[in-house]
């Protein structure tokens, strides 16, 4: 595959889907879906995804949440293990240059044609409004499906999909920082999100069980030392 522009970033999809497909987001915009076919070449399918470059893309989980909930994992009744092992429609998010996060999802199975469903919510803000990065967290053992997002105005967001069947998307939380947010990652269950800033610093987040929000538990500095608990800016 050759792009007019740079490619800033790409993901593979979960394994479970089967076949080999990979992501990617340019600076012209673009999305490129790759999908190796059966007989063993590579498709290759592009669409304008955001007006200006593509910075953060990352795969959904493959299945609905709380797949290890006592209720999915009854060994007794095949059919509550076929729901709950049942995969969902692939489907990814991306961030622009544009300032906007879009949630992406095969319309049918194994076409590689997506329909766009864009995430809105959080404090106004002027300025740059880069959209440095996205992360959809593994929801394994989670309740509800979450992307966090970060940008260029020092802002970290995290979006719930409050209602799996509608797929009502809300901003959960909000924080801002004293420098520009760079990169966020979840931890492998999803239980953690950790964001990288301007300032060379890592900073990690749990979230708290009553409020929902998210609180930061540990910083990390450039030489790798743990530092004093900065509360963001709200």
């Amino acid at each position: 595959m050759e792009t007019d522009a740079s490619v800033n970033c790409v993901q593979w999809a979960p394994w479970e889907y089967g076949n080999l497909i990979l992501a990617a987001g340019s600076a012209d915009g673009k999305i490129h879906i790759l999908s190796r076919d059966q007989n063993d070449q590579w498709v290759h399918k592009s669409f304008v995804g955001h007006d200006g470059g593509i910075n953060g893309l990352s795969w959904g989980p493959s299945t609905e949440p709380c797949l290890l909930l006592a209720e999915n994992n009854d060994i007794m009744n095949p059919a509550v293990n076929e729901k709950a092992l049942a995969l969902v429609a692939k489907r990814f998010v991306t961030g622009g240059m544009d300032g906007k996060i879009k949630i992406w999802q095969e319309k049918t199975e194994n076409s590689l044609e997506f329909s766009e469903t864009q995430l809105q919510g959080g404090q106004a803000v002027e300025g740059d409004n880069w959209i440095r990065d996205v992360a959809w967290s593994n929801n394994i053992g989670s309740a509800n499906d979450l992307i966090a997002a970060v940008d260029e105005n020092k802002r970290l967001r995290v979006f719930v999909c409050e209602n799996n069947q509608n797929k009502q998307w809300v901003l959960q939380d909000e924080k801002l920082f004293k420098f520009p947010v760079w990169k966020c990652s979840w931890s492998p269950v999803g239980y953690m999100l950790a964001i990288s800033c301007g300032n060379n610093e890592t900073k990690v987040f749990r979230q708290d069980k009553k409020s929902l929000t998210w609180e930061q538990v540990s910083e990390i500095a450039e030489d790798g030392q743990m530092k004093e608990q900065d509360e963001p800016h709200n």
